[in-house]
Order: C-alpha cells, then sequence, then structure tokens
C-alpha cells in the first residue's frame, strides 16, 4: 500500500493514457515511494476475441514501447486483463521485454483460471476456455514476496455472485536494494 501523493501531480508527465485501438487504453500514474525511487503503476484491458490472438500481441507490444520510452527509476507495475493464456504471443510479449509476473515469482506458476468467476449475470462475456488472462507485471528494481488470487469467492448464500466475471489478484511487492 502506497500513501504517497503522485510523483508530480501538477504535472502531465505524471500522468498518461495510451490508445491501443479496438475501444482499449492503458493508464499510467507515477508514484514517489517515501524516501525511496519512483514507480510506474499500469492499468490495462486488452481486446477480449478469444481468436484475436494478434490484436492482443500488437496492444502488448505498443504497451511495452509505450513504457520503454519513459521509464521509472524503481521500476513498472502493470496489472489488467490481458485475456491472454501464459502459452500466448501476448505473454511472451512481456517476458521478453523483462516483464515478471508476480505470481509465477512469488509461487513458481500461474494460478490455473483467472476467468471466468463463476458470476452468472445478464450480459456476461461467455466466450472461450477458462483460463489464466489476469497478471500483475513487474519491472525494474520490484520483486514479488506473494502473490495469490482474491475475490475467488462467492458471496455467502448465493454461489453466482462474485465481485467481478475474474478473479483478482494481489500481489506484495518490494524495491529491492
Amino acid at each position: 500500500l502506497v500513501k504517497a501523493p503522485l510523483a508530480s501531480a501538477s504535472s502531465p508527465a505524471a500522468v498518461a493514457r495510451l490508445e491501443l485501438g479496438r475501444n482499449r487504453s492503458a493508464l499510467r500514474v507515477e508514484v514517489a515511494i517515501p524516501g525511496g525511487p519512483e514507480v510506474a503503476l499500469v492499468v490495462t484491458h486488452l481486446h477480449h476475441v478469444p481468436a484475436d490472438e494478434g490484436v492482443r500481441e500488437e496492444q502488448a507490444r505498443a504497451l511495452v514501447t509505450w513504457l520503454d520510452e519513459r521509464p521509472a527509476s524503481g521500476g513498472t507495475i502493470v496489472v489488467g486483463d490481458f485475456n491472454a493464456e501464459p502459452v500466448e504471443a501476448t505473454y511472451r510479449v512481456m517476458t521478453e521485454a523483462g516483464f515478471r509476473s508476480a505470481h509465477a515469482e512469488a509461487n513458481g506458476h500461474e494460478p490455473a483460471v483467472t476467468w471466468p468467476s463463476g458470476i452468472q449475470a445478464p450480459g456476461m462475456d461467455s466466450d472461450g476456455d477458462p483460463g489464466c488472462l489476469d497478471y500483475i507485471w513487474l519491472h525494474g528494481q520490484l520483486r514479488a514476496t506473494a502473490c495469490r488470487l482474491v475475490f475467488d469467492r462467492p458471496a455467502v448464500g448465493d454461489p453466482t455472485l462474485y465481485p467481478s466475471d475474474h478473479f483478482g489478484l494481489m500481489a506484495r511487492v518490494t524495491v529491492a536494494d
């Protein structure tokens, strides 16, 4: 938990947005760790059609290129729904760019499933097979000391009610010396 202000809240460089096409984007904010370096926090949601692996790969390439243009001194954390299994090119784009999955780093493997959660709701997405689609990616001096699924149980008394159609991930991240 970071309780620090944005690195430079008055500076437009502190907050940025990247358009990825297909109504998708990435948002970035920089946070100054008290007594430590600056960390970039990024959230994204890549294209969702299962057969469109190439679109997600292109979006991931655009994302890592954008992040390489302005690296944060302490590292970068990218979170989101990548809609891509670990065997897909999108995952390789991230790892080849030097990003590490927090879950894999802390546990030695990815979770088997982050989607679907089990929610039953009007308009819910049901395309594709269950799998690991969500990640916390780390780059630079950041290390995952723990990572686990969260929001992975239904509401008491209603086995069809979950906070989302995806399970969440939570990581404890430290800045290496």
